[in-house]
């Protein structure tokens, strides 16, 4: 966790927002009208409204060792993931160090330890030109464009979730996986690098420099199963635990 992440995230202010759902309660922290409008409606019915994905997908009968959380954008799957599994280590990756502000501000709401990461995860440890989008609240911003947004290229460093794996000694991950482009690449890394492993993917066709289909057909090669959870993002529910 870097240092001027939680420095930010200390001066965010004190605007916070508490979602009652399933028994639970999850709280978000906001310091804009974006992020307000973002996280006032995050979680909905057991559905995460923007998405429109079921929450129970992240109330997690597996012991898993870790959770990661890629593109954790205001931390909406995380504080699922923390409230719900209060006991599972959890990883967030949100380069972005705006939203990886207001990621930590919203894991500090919610009491949970989750680690912030702000490197770009992808199959290497090298650097990267990553794209900031400048809309405030973008949840937009990768290693490609965004088509028709502004964006500002920065440099940053790569990280690969097997050499996280690895060091942890972990055989088992959850993982959500929404890294605008560089989904095929972190499943490549991923999926030999555990014996267990089960998640949420969602699959962006227009930044992948492949046919959305071979993101499956890894899946496929690596002995999980799928199924589609929403026509809102084409995102898949994918596991290889019977």
């Amino acid at each position: 966790m870097l240092d001027y992440v939680s420095v930010a995230a200390e001066h965010l202010g004190e605007n916070e927002w508490t979602i009652e759902d399933g028994g639970e309660t999850f709280s978000f922290r906001f310091d804009d009208g974006a992020s307000l409008m973002y996280l006032h409606n995050a979680v909905s019915d057991g559905v995460i409204v923007h998405e429109k994905i079921p929450t129970s997908l992240f109330d997690l009968t597996y012991d898993f060792d870790v959770a990661f959380d890629i593109g954790a954008h205001y931390g909406i799957y995380t504080v699922l993931l923390g409230v719900l599994n209060p006991d599972l280590p959890i990883v967030s990756f949100e380069p972005n160090l705006r939203n990886a502000a207001l990621l930590e501000a919203n894991i500090q709401a919610n009491g949970l330890s989750a680690e912030v990461d702000t490197r770009v995860v992808s199959d290497s440890e090298d650097t990267v030109t990553f794209y900031n989008v400048s809309t405030p609240g973008s949840n937009s911003h990768g290693t490609a464009p965004a088509d028709g947004l502004p964006t500002t290229p920065i440099t940053k460093r790569c990280t690969k979730l097997s050499e996280i794996i690895k060091n942890r000694n972990a055989s088992s991950a959850f993982v959500k996986i929404d890294a605008e482009g560089e989904e095929l690449r972190i499943l490549d890394d991923l999926l030999p690098a555990v014996d267990s492993i089960s998640g949420v993917v969602e699959v962006h066709p227009q930044l992948l420099e492949c046919e959305s289909g071979e993101v499956l057909s890894l899946l496929e090669k690596h002995g999980a199963s799928y199924d589609r959870l929403s026509h809102v993002e084409e995102a898949y529910w994918f596991t290889n635990i019977d």
